[in-house]
């Protein structure tokens, strides 16, 4: 899921809720890929996104990527998602990349590629940090996999009906690309498989 949605105009949560780290995707630098103004509208530094979406035998690919980053970090973020026709596989990979516009990558960029989970979904850490089991109210689970950062869980919220704040958690996913000359890619891939 992603935090949700505040509808009062004005709150210190209408904000909040609008960043990029609210929503299950990447972060770089605890940076919002688009600028937000203090009274909740969108400033000059809008990310441009494309989006190529694929079908096959009930299998879906769907390529996007967006330059938000590229004039504050040299960045462009790429995305590439897979579910499979059962809906019991969905992998993803988020790629870092220099964006070749001529703006210079800076150095040693951290980033955090973030899951928030519904508050009845619990999580827990395996395979030394490679992997956690998300548990549902039913009993039945996923198992997240990923290569390219340091898995952890932590804390969020989630304002889903109405607008009331429940606690919930997220797993997040850390790391740092070298950037500068060197112009270092980074890949984070992840999967989520029914268990």
């Amino acid at each position: 899921v992603n935090c949700g949605a505040q509808a009062t105009a004005g709150t210190p949560w209408q904000k909040a809720l609008k960043s990029t780290a609210a929503h299950s995707t990447l972060t770089i630098e605890d940076t919002n890929s688009t600028e937000i103004l203090a009274n909740g509208r969108l400033g000059r530094r809008r990310a441009v996104a494309t989006v190529h979406r694929e079908e096959e035998n009930g299998n879906i690919l769907i390529e996007s990527s967006h330059n938000g980053y590229e004039e504050i970090f040299g960045v462009i973020h790429q995305r590439r998602l897979f579910l499979a026709s059962g809906g019991e596989d969905f992998r993803g990979e988020d790629t870092l990349f220099p964006s070749g516009s001529g703006a210079q990558m800076q150095e040693n960029i951290s980033y955090a590629l973030r899951f928030h989970l519904h508050p009845t979904v619990s999580a827990s850490l395996l395979h030394n940090r490679q992997a956690a089991l998300l548990r549902l109210p039913s009993g039945g689970g996923w198992r997240l996999r990923v290569q390219g950062g340091e898995l952890a869980i932590s804390e969020s919220v989630y304002l889903g009906r109405g607008g009331e704040v429940k606690r919930c958690e997220q797993v997040v996913v850390t790391g740092t690309i070298k950037g500068g000359m060197s112009g270092e890619i980074a890949v984070i891939k992840w999967a989520f498989n029914r268990v």
